[in-house]
């Protein structure tokens, strides 16, 4: 009987179960904890931007003249990461490359629009995989516009003016994926939408809307 009972012990303890069994001051792994600490980064993107606006004179019957263009965009955001809650805050400027106005209607003149945006952004952020995040971004702040006109004087004759660039109230609006390449660098592409509104000063009192829709990806560096 003592043989037996012998024997079970040493085939329980063999080297088959030697790695299960509990070790002398052993501690089980924890898994590393989430950082919470704020971070710093910096974005830079590009891409085009398609803009719907229109028109508005204020001292005349004229409901105003809708217009069109597309140009490349391009811009930067420096901000803050505060991990949790998961919510980034940052300062961001863009900058559309001027291009031709296609207006609905004859104006008589032609025109060129660009702009430059400054706006404060917050963004809300959902971890889909370790290395996948879901940006939802919301912003305000202000453009600075840049209209020039040629004015058709008959005969072929076109005077072109000094141009405008007058201050807008900006909003905007995002969606994009946050792909992590490295620890420290992610590959961010996003849809954006947003709103300008400015007043030009002109022979009469002018109020312009411009709606942006821009497709745009880039690169961020976290510190």
């Amino acid at each position: 009987m003592k043989k037996l009972i012998l024997s079970v012990l040493i085939l329980g303890v063999g080297p088959a179960n030697a790695g299960v069994l509990p070790t002398a001051g052993m501690r089980p792994v924890q898994p590393q904890p989430r950082n919470t600490s704020p971070n710093f980064y910096i974005t830079a993107n590009g891409g085009y931007n398609f803009t719907m606006g229109a028109i508005h004179f204020s001292e005349t019957q004229n409901t105003g003249f809708n217009f069109d263009t597309s140009a490349p965009t391009f811009g930067g955001a420096i901000g803050i990461d505060f991990n949790r809650p998961s919510v980034r805050l940052e300062l961001a400027v863009a900058h559309t490359s001027k291009a031709d106005v296609n207006f609905d209607s004859i104006m008589g003149s032609e025109y060129r629009l660009g702009f430059t945006t400054y706006t404060l952004n917050v963004i809300q952020y959902f971890n889909l995989t370790d290395n996948l995040n879901l940006d939802l971004m919301a912003g305000i702040g202000a453009a600075n516009l840049d209209m020039t006109a040629q004015y058709d004087m008959g005969g072929g004759n076109w005077v072109s003016s000094p141009g405008s660039k007058p201050w807008a109230f900006a909003m905007n609006f995002g969606v994009g994926l946050d792909i992590a390449l490295t620890n420290k660098v992610s590959f961010v592409p996003q849809l954006k939408y947003s709103m300008l509104v400015g007043t030009m000063d002109w022979a009469v009192d002018t109020t312009l809307w411009i709606h942006n829709f821009q497709g745009l990806a880039g690169l961020r560096l976290t510190f």
